[in-house]
């Protein structure tokens, strides 16, 4: 009986060939890769500030033009009215605090407050919203009767942005010194999307800014961020506008 010829298999340095291979291909994809997850969660981003601006203008629809409040300074104050964000007065972060907020009824999704790319450690508002917004909505506290109404402001004016100012806020998590539910341009926020942030125009679309732009903005008042209506220079000098 004849014994049939044993079938050839792969020798030791034929593997390490194709494992070295596979290796330099990754090594060329990963990047590719990282860059693909990197610019989707970017736009993911963009689309969930959309759904919050475009909850702040049925909002204004629906309360003749006035904004909601942008919760300044209003954690631990039971004087304050319901603010964009959480009615306050806050005692802990969480998800039924999101939902006291003005705008909820109007966006209705609690993934839109939360930007996909917002992996730093949260605390304070940073647990339940990724988006700040403009304080300038209430002329950064100095306006403490109503907010601005939304036609009072430029179309290029912005209203919400990438943000998350937990370094104002007390150690138990409650009651930051200046933000909560707002921001304000003095602040530089963490740039989440290759060194740009994602911005809600008073217009209603969404853009992304380098943080170049935004500290080129940072100096122009009045401008894009520092934007009181009341406001020759767009901050607290709240001298009339022309």
């Amino acid at each position: 009986m004849r014994r049939g010829n044993p079938q050839p298999g792969f020798t030791l340095i034929e593997l390490m060939l194709v494992l070295l291979i596979i290796s330099v291909l990754l090594s060329i994809s990963m990047p590719a890769m990282i860059a693909a997850r990197r610019e989707a969660l970017a736009v993911q981003c963009q689309a969930r500030l959309d759904q919050i601006i475009k909850g702040a203008h049925f909002y204004a629809h629906d309360h003749r033009e006035e904004l909601p409040s942008p919760n300044w300074r209003s954690t631990l104050s039971d004087e304050v009215s319901v603010g964009w964000l959480y009615r306050p007065p806050v005692h802990a972060w969480n998800g039924e605090t999101r939902k006291s907020g003005s705008l909820w009824n109007y966006v209705m999704a609690s993934d839109a407050y939360r930007c996909g790319a917002h992996r730093a450690e949260q605390e304070g508002s940073a647990t339940i919203t990724s988006f700040l917004m403009n304080g300038a909505v209430s002329a950064f506290g100095e306006r403490s009767a109503r907010p601005f109404r939304l036609f009072q402001f430029r179309p290029m004016s912005a209203m919400f942005w990438d943000a998350e100012d937990i370094e104002v806020q007390s150690e138990s998590g409650l009651g930051g010194d200046k933000s909560d539910g707002a921001t304000w341009p003095g602040a530089t926020p963490r740039a989440r999307h290759n060194n740009a942030i994602n911005v809600a125009l008073v217009e209603g679309s969404v853009i992304r800014m380098p943080m170049s732009r935004y500290q080129a903005e940072q100096l122009n008042r009045p401008g894009m961020l520092w934007c009181i209506p009341s406001s020759k220079t767009g901050d607290t000098n709240m001298s009339p506008a022309d």
